[in-house]
């Protein structure tokens, strides 16, 4: 389990520096353009701008919320009302996912072989 946290952590890590050090250094040099930039990009310059300046900076919440809904989760686990319900929807959930791909997946996949 400690190889998936270090790449997940890892992957986190760049997409941060990213986000903090190479995104704002475009932003300028495409304001300088003075053309419109697509939406996309807007976007990305805007999760950016939050991600350096926001009320809360955008860093603080990609490290603080994982600790945070862990935290959360082991509070609730620790009473036996909260493991109950933990435990119930830690059940439903493969048997919702696989209701979903079912429905989502399987009818495209089968018109391949009836020839529609």
């Amino acid at each position: 389990m400690i190889y998936p946290i270090v790449v997940i952590g890892f992957s986190f890590g760049i997409v941060g520096g990213i986000m903090y050090f190479v995104i704002p250094k475009f932003k300028d040099i495409f304001l300088d353009f003075d053309v419109t930039l697509p939406n996309v990009t807007l976007v990305l310059i805007n999760m950016s701008d939050w991600f350096v300046k926001g009320r809360p900076p955008g860093w603080a919440v990609v490290i603080f919320t994982p600790v945070v809904l862990m935290f959360l989760f082991k509070l609730v686990r620790a009473s036996e009302g909260g493991r109950f319900v933990t435990d119930t929807v830690g059940i439903k959930i493969p048997v919702c996912l696989f209701a979903v791909v079912a429905l989502v997946f399987v009818p495209p996949f089968s018109r391949i072989f009836v020839g529609k």
